[in-house]
């Protein structure tokens, strides 16, 4: 049995990191013909029209396609996976019923993210592998978390965060074979999607300056800051996530969670999709063009405008991911969690700059800050923080990622002791 649990765990990581490279390429295939080929200066009509329509058409697939709500796939698996006493098998076809309807929902403009999604899909994967062998229910439940992490792996090309991933919030249990086949499968799966990527990382590093131990204070000082902030971002998240699971009517939860995201997306359009191209040119030191147009647009990182514009993306993303999630769209909330923390650091950041004349590297602690957020939003600060550098390829800033990411952990389980 641990010969083809391990053989499994290969085969899984190389099926579910090529479904999820072909399932990113047509999400970033969507997003630019949404976006005019990536201009963002004649997007207004479809600022408003898009995400309403992606966020219908999900709620449309859901109802009438397949016939099954798949929202919120890491909260769905860790209570399948809970469940000792049930079956928790996933059929086939929710290997790629999530990846379309996330393709609908994020593809379109909904302000989310695909972890959620791909986790689901690969566990998916792993739970069809284990009937098809006929093996017992427990060796089951073993190759979906491994099929879990090898989608989370894929999707950030980061196999020990994949790894982490199910350990720290499915609670895998920690044994030889279970870690092994764990490793097996999400180092395949970040290999197979690093290749058929031609061998890039979705974040691309330009910056770089020696690791400084004098500067843990300020990432000590960043992961502070972000802690206090993700207190909001949690509650709002929480807030939202309540209203839209009270709601009896489907449609109407649909319609309000589209003209809700259209609404922000017209007003901001750096609101639009995962957020990845934003955080890229924050952290290469460049001010990020998107947030050029729309109503609170501003064309330098300075002044009262552009804190104003910040400060309402802070305000307003943790309502709009929860919209997306649990208003009839299928999503993710982690990559918007390492979006928003990298916002919140950029804030602080360049506050402190501007009020005590300080020189402080903003795209350094910038990346920190993307993983102090998502520790805080998951429970999961060690997959956070090595998340952060297996997708920027920045391993000598591992320590400052480690050091952010628990400082705002602590922070935020002094005041809430249940993630989300």
């Amino acid at each position: 049995v641990p010969v083809l649990i391990g053989l499994l765990s290969i085969a899984l990581g190389i099926g579910v990191g090529a479904v999820i490279e072909l399932f990113k390429w047509a999400l970033n295939w969507l997003m630019k013909y949404a976006t005019t080929s990536g201009s963002f200066t004649q997007i207004s009509f479809r600022m408003i029209v898009f995400p309403l329509v992606g966020i219908i058409l999900a709620g449309l697939f859901q109802r009438y396609v397949i016939r099954e709500d798949i929202e919120g796939g890491t909260a769905r698996l860790k209570g399948m996976l809970a469940d000792k006493k049930n079956r928790c098998s996933i059929g086939f076809g929710n290997v790629f019923n999530p990846l379309i309807g996330c393709w609908l929902t994020v593809g379109f403009g909904s302000s989310a993210g695909a972890e959620g999604p791909a986790a689901y899909s690969g566990a998916a994967f792993g739970s069809s592998l284990s009937r098809w062998c006929r093996l017992p229910l427990h060796w089951e439940r073993l190759l979906m978390g491994i099929g879990a992490a090898a989608g989370i792996s894929a999707i950030f090309k980061a196999p020990v965060g994949g790894a982490l991933y199910t350990l720290e919030l499915l609670g895998l249990p920690m044994t030889t074979l279970s870690v092994t086949s764990l490793l097996l499968a999400t180092v395949t799966s970040a290999a197979t999607s690093y290749m058929i990527s031609g061998f890039a990382f979705d974040m691309t590093i330009i910056s770089s300056m020696k690791f400084d131990m004098q500067m843990l204070g300020w990432v000590s000082l960043t992961g502070l800051l972000v802690g206090f902030y993700s207190l909001w971002y949690v509650w709002s998240m929480n807030r939202v996530a309540a209203y839209f699971k009270s709601r009896n009517s489907i449609w109407l939860k649909t319609l309000l969670s589209g003209l809700l995201m259209s609404a922000a997306l017209f007003v901001i359009p750096a609101l639009y999709g995962e957020g990845w191209n934003i955080l890229n040119e924050i952290a290469n030191g460049r001010f990020p063009t998107q947030f050029r147009f729309g109503i609170f647009g501003v064309t330098e990182a300075d002044g009262f405008d552009f804190y104003v514009l910040l400060g309402v993306i802070l305000l307003i993303k943790g309502a709009l991911v929860s919209a997306a999630n649990y208003g009839g769209g299928i999503a993710g909330d982690m990559v918007p969690a390492l979006f928003t923390g990298g916002i919140a650091a950029y804030l602080f950041i360049n506050v402190l700059n501007a009020v005590f004349g300080l020189s402080l590297p903003v795209w350094y602690l910038s990346l920190a800050g993307m993983g102090a957020l998502l520790a805080n939003s998951s429970g999961a600060p060690l997959m956070s923080a090595f998340i952060v550098y297996e997708c920027t390829n920045t391993a000598q800033y591992l320590p400052g990622y480690l050091l952010c990411t628990l400082v705002s952990y602590s922070v935020m389980k002094l005041v809430q002791k249940r993630s989300l």
